[in-house]
């Protein structure tokens, strides 16, 4: 397997099963068979590069992809650190704010693990027969 020109390319490394929709496959790494039921291109660059741990891999073929995975990660860097993209990124990922009436709900039922299971309660010796044993 010769060094890919373009990350398309993955799929010389991963083989590519059923259409998934949207560019996305079904897919097997070639070196360590780990499977995908919707591989998606950049994760299966990422797979090759920092994840896949077969021995089989070419050295030119890792290093390719960790310089794409670099260059894809740099790239977003740039793309979310300009002013205008960076204001509807912060904005995408900001908490939402609890409305008076939610917080007033909320703070009539205080989550506790009691509301979650019953009272105290003696195990009967079958019950306890059975957590032993699942114990040995």
């Amino acid at each position: 397997m010769e060094e890919p020109s373009q990350p398309q390319d993955i799929w010389q490394y991963i083989k590519r099963g059923k259409s998934r929709g949207n560019g996305h496959y079904k897919a097997t790494c070639s070196f360590c068979n780990k499977k995908w039921s919707r591989g998606k291109p950049a994760s299966l660059r990422a797979h090759i590069a920092n994840y896949c741990t077969a021995t089989n891999i070419p050295a030119n073929v890792r290093s390719y992809f960790i310089r794409v995975v670099a260059n894809e990660n740099e790239n977003k860097r740039e793309y979310y650190s300009s002013d205008n993209e960076a204001e509807s990124y912060q904005n995408a990922f900001k908490k939402q704010k609890i409305t008076k009436n939610e917080k007033n709900k909320a703070s009539a039922y205080p989550a506790k693990i009691n509301n979650h299971f019953q009272k105290k309660e003696k195990l009967n010796s079958n019950r306890i027969n059975e957590i032993d044993c699942g114990l040995v």
